[in-house]
């Protein structure tokens, strides 16, 4: 009887390892994916940063009143996704 209860246990306590690994590798893979995501995405943001300086390398969008205030409100957005992304 007592043999019983220790394959049992033996072969639940096996389950429970290989489906945790299978659940352990299947996360890894989704958060290799997702910090790729990430890379690529602060890339971007990145490269549109510094377009838009290039565009306003006199600061003419700055300085006008009506397209100063939408420069300035794309480039909070973008400094706030930015932020948000930051990889830490």
């Amino acid at each position: 009887m007592l043999e019983l209860h220790s394959y049992i246990s033996y072969t639940i306590l096996s389950s429970v390892i290989v489906i945790l690994f299978f659940v352990c590798t299947n996360l890894y893979k989704k958060i290799i994916i997702y910090e790729s995501w990430v890379t690529k995405i602060r890339t971007k943001i990145n490269s549109l940063k510094n377009s838009i300086e290039e565009i306003d390398d006199r600061n003419l969008f700055e300085n006008d009143d009506d397209v100063g205030t939408i420069y300035e409100e794309i480039s909070e957005l973008i400094k706030n996704f930015d932020d948000e992304t930051e990889l830490k």
